[in-house]
């Protein structure tokens, strides 16, 4: 084997190993990037509940997709009978603005209020299947 031949051999594996160590930092801040977002998703979710003076659960979400960070309301009371209501709301921190409406009185079955980005939805079902893209999972 020539030296010019190892000189070579050296060079492509120092190359390869330098590639490699810098995807891996690359992989390294990005996701440092995404946990920082979703920590200031966090913090803004509540600072916006302590102003909106909420007093039932919430769940904040950062949609990647969409570059946003939402608050999920979520309220469940029961009348005499037993029966449930159901109350969810979906926020957008940032735009302190209402991007999603659902009250079910499940004594009635179909939902008095059901209503996502301006748009009317028919059901529970459909409502969460609609704001999925924003909170990704289950209800």
């Amino acid at each position: 084997m020539s030296i010019s031949h190892v000189i070579k051999s050296v060079f492509a594996i120092s190359a390869l190993i330098l590639a490699v160590c810098v995807s891996m930092h690359l992989s390294a801040e990005k996701k440092f990037r995404a946990y920082d977002i979703q920590e200031r998703c966090g913090q803004l979710s509540a600072m916006f509940w302590e102003k909106k003076s909420g007093k039932n659960s919430y769940q904040n979400h950062y949609d990647t997709k969409s570059n946003r960070c939402v608050v999920l309301e979520k309220e469940v009371s029961f009348k005499p009978n037993g029966k449930s209501v159901v109350i969810k709301k979906l926020y957008d921190v940032n735009e302190n603005k209402l991007l999603a409406d659902l009250h079910v009185d499940n004594e009635k079955g179909a939902p008095d209020t059901c209503e996502v980005l301006g748009e009317k939805c028919g059901s529970q079902d459909e409502w969460v299947g609609l704001t999925k893209s924003f909170i990704r999972e289950k209800e």
